[in-house]
């Protein structure tokens, strides 16, 4: 659905803006939160989801790629062609 993809891009990149206060402290970490999310939803054999989630985090985020790769989660999906290369 490119609505909820256009709509899924103008969030995330929300996620990595600064926020001042409290919320700023709750917010503060919400590119783990996606990466989380991501191991969650690989968990629950929702691979689309994982896959979406994790591409999103990466792109917030290289360093998630390297943390991914470690991720036992993520085992059952290495070979997915929806999973980033060199998961």
């Amino acid at each position: 659905d490119p609505q909820a993809a256009e709509l899924w891009r103008a969030i995330y990149a929300d996620l990595s803006s600064p926020r001042p206060g409290l919320v700023g402290a709750i917010l503060g970490r919400a590119e783990p939160q996606v990466m989380r999310l991501a191991c969650l939803y690989a968990q629950t054999a929702e691979p689309e989801k994982a896959a979406q989630h994790l591409a999103r985090a990466i792109e917030l985020n290289r360093e998630h790629l390297a943390r991914a790769k470690q991720q036992p989660e993520f085992d059952p999906w290495r070979e997915d062609a929806r999973f980033p290369r060199g998961l």
